[in-house]
């Protein structure tokens, strides 16, 4: 009899212990996972490794990279991102960016730059050349301008080194093409051996374009176009980018995003996918010895 109660009370025990866990998972799960409420920072001082953090913002783009104690952010995300930028460098204890890269003015890429000035000293802005003479954005501009951080306006051919990183332009040749999403700055970031390429919203004409010149586009890490919509990331740039990860940034939305075909073309490519709306914060740790990433969820 004794026997029998006292595998009751384990199964009770057992039980409890579990439901207590999936609590306290579910809890942390709320902010950066476990990983953050016991002290986890990025290594963002390390001189032999870069980290590149594609942050969970929603529909809309922001990446935060850094080496050495050097950090780029490439765009900002919206102010619909719940602060997920500003989040990330209070976490990570970062007080200062070297440079920010705006691939182009839609607020889902430039929108929560506004806030993050209030926050973060920022030493220098690189925007599209074919922007420089638009003032549809003048608000942001203004700001920027009225906090004495400079505007530097850059073109296909273009290079900015920010310690250990460096940034190639790629595309536009100044405003060639008739759209803002085509006209995105497209860069590539080298470092250590390793390369990203970051592509903001640009569509069918700026790859047709990337591909015709001839443009460096092989990497390790492609961010896909325009949060996987299909009228970006064509089969030509993916045989010429062979990356090994593809990033698509992207949160519910009602556009059918990112595309069944677009998903497809990259899981041809054996390239391995990993999306914020269903992984949370992609961090990326790179280095002469290999990649490694790691997921929020």
């Amino acid at each position: 009899m004794a026997g029998v109660k006292n595998k009751k009370l384990a199964a009770a025990l057992l039980t409890a212990v579990f439901l207590a866990a999936l609590i306290i998972i579910y809890v942390f799960s709320m902010w950066d996972g476990i990983f953050y409420q016991v002290g986890y920072r990025e290594n963002i001082n390390d001189e032999s490794s870069m980290t590149a953090a594609f942050l969970n913002v929603g529909t809309a783009d922001c990446c935060v990279l850094s080496c050495g104690g050097k950090t780029v952010m490439i765009d900002s995300g919206d102010s619909l991102g719940k602060g997920g930028a500003e989040h990330y460098l209070k976490k990570n204890k970062i007080d200062k960016i070297d440079l920010v890269v705006l691939s182009h003015f839609d607020v889902d890429h430039c929108g929560e730059l506004e806030n993050i000035i209030s926050e973060t000293e920022i030493s220098r802005v690189a925007a599209s050349g074919a922007f420089k003479n638009s003032d549809s954005r003048s608000g942001l501009l203004k700001l920027l301008i009225d906090r004495g951080i400079r505007v530097e306006y850059k073109n296909a051919g273009d290079v900015i080194e920010v310690g250990k990183m460096k940034i190639t332009v790629l595309s536009p040749h100044g405003n060639e093409f008739k759209t803002e999403n085509d006209n995105s700055l497209v860069c590539m970031v080298q470092s250590l051996g390793r390369s990203v390429l970051f592509t903001g919203d640009a569509g069918e004409a700026a790859e047709e374009a990337l591909v015709k010149d001839g443009a460096e586009l092989k990497c390790d890490i492609l961010k896909v176009s325009h949060h996987g919509s299909g009228t970006g990331t064509g089969r030509e740039l993916i045989e010429s980018a062979k990356p090994e990860y593809a990033v698509v940034s992207v949160g519910a939305n009602s556009y059918g995003l990112p595309s069944y075909h677009t998903l497809e073309s990259l899981e041809r490519s054996k390239a391995r996918v990993l999306r914020t709306d269903k992984s949370g914060n992609i961090i990326f740790n790179l280095s002469r010895q290999g990649i490694s990433v790691k997921t929020e969820y």
